[in-house]
């Protein structure tokens, strides 16, 4: 990529078609994450020198000598395990979703586990296209938290690496003792990091724009098939963003977020609670929430029952009595952000247990405008109502 390449736009026709040319693009998609942690080892592997020298201030082994950087790729289920001299480094890569605090905490514990053979890890790392929402802006996350009980040994702090500044390393130390085939390879590597770093800058990063906005902005990127990548992303956030403000809410602990996900092709999240006594025989639950997906804001109700019929009368029930699905009301109450929809059923429906009514998303309604509107609508549903369901 030239200089005057990077001050494109990166969602112009011009740099999707430059990018379709592109190999190291295509051999990527069929694991957006695990290509990228497969090439770091084989580098690591094909050229330790060079690899310890791009990630030598980082690794930092006082006892390292050349030639000693060792690699093991998906053991434990982590990315990438680093060796230099005494000093073992665990890496997860993170390219196709946001890291999340309850996997990082997971994957902390297991690098923290001495046994026969393993040293507890000097360091974590994450490389990752994303900024972990839950670091703030903080390069570096302290787990467990201060209110948590003490682990021994004490385990190291999670850093944040951004991918295109590792990658931008490793090209810098490896490609003058590439061959032809590899330094191409290199060159094309480092051309496509960039280039959805500087997708992600345009469309994820910020909050100026509205979030359907932002989706919209994404529709050129089918053509090189990456779509999905940043579209789930952007639910991320806005699942990581209702997190946020669920957290202080005293009904937090009855709230579930599920992380932003691709369904039908489209970005989704959903927040929901399970309605009192309806959890009959530990199978039977109904729960209500709030899903966004495209431009929709959904109430819906969900059931453990995939008897459609049934599902049908408890949301039904609910709405005939007005305790859930009053879109009308939804739109009066948040019209600065919600507009109505022009529905032709009663409700909508993807499965036989999941119903629903929506609201339109307006144009200018932000991502954090959106979370505050979803949090704020399953916080405040009485979920009390045994007397809901028929």
């Amino acid at each position: 990529m030239t200089d005057s390449d990077t001050h494109r736009d990166p969602l112009s026709a011009e740099m999707i078609a430059w990018m379709k040319t592109s190999p190291v693009l295509h051999l990527s998609l069929g694991s957006k994450e695990l290509f990228h942690s497969n090439f770091i080892a084989f580098l690591c592997e094909r050229h330790p020198d060079r690899m310890a020298e791009a990630l030598g201030d980082l690794l930092a082994s006082p006892d390292a000598e050349a030639g000693g950087l060792t690699v093991a790729r998906e053991r434990n289920h982590f990315d990438l395990e680093l060796a230099l001299g005494t000093r073992r480094v665990v890496v997860e890569v993170k390219v196709k979703s946001l890291p999340r605090e309850d996997q990082l905490r997971e994957y902390g514990e297991n690098a923290n586990r001495v046994t026969k053979t393993t040293k507890a890890a000097d360091a974590l790392w994450v490389w990752s296209l994303w900024r972990p929402p839950f670091f703030g802006n903080r390069t570096s996350w302290a787990w467990p938290s201060k209110d948590s009980p003490p682990i021994d040994p004490q385990p190291p702090e999670w850093r944040y690496f951004d991918l295109e500044d590792v990658v931008r390393r490793i090209h810098a130390h490896v490609r003058g003792v590439a061959d032809d085939y590899l330094g191409g390879l290199l060159d094309d590597w480092l051309a496509l990091v960039e280039w959805l770093s500087d997708v992600r800058r345009t469309v994820v990063s910020g909050d100026s724009k509205g979030f359907w906005a932002r989706v919209r902005e994404l529709e050129g990127l089918k053509k090189v098939r990456v779509h999905d990548l940043f579209e789930k992303a952007l639910y991320d956030l806005l699942s990581q963003a209702i997190e946020d403000r669920i957290a202080p809410l005293a009904a937090a602990r009855s709230i579930q977020v599920d992380p932003g996900g691709m369904t039908r092709s489209q970005g989704v999240c959903s927040v929901y609670r399970d309605l009192a006594g309806s959890a009959r025989d530990g199978k039977q639950w109904v729960r209500i929430g709030v899903q966004i997906q495209g431009r929709q804001f959904r109430l819906f109700s969900n059931t453990a029952s995939t008897d459609g019929e049934r599902a049908k009368e408890i949301a039904t029930n609910l709405h005939r009595k007005g305790r859930w699905f009053d879109v009308e009301e939804l739109v009066k109450k948040y019209g600065e952000f919600l507009e109505p929809a022009n529905m032709t059923k009663p409700f909508g429906t993807f499965a036989p247990s999941f119903f629903h009514r929506y609201a339109l998303l307006k144009e200018d309604a932000t991502l954090q405008d959106i979370a505050r509107v979803a949090a704020e609508v399953v916080a405040s549903t009485d979920t009390s109502g045994a007397g809901w369901l028929p």
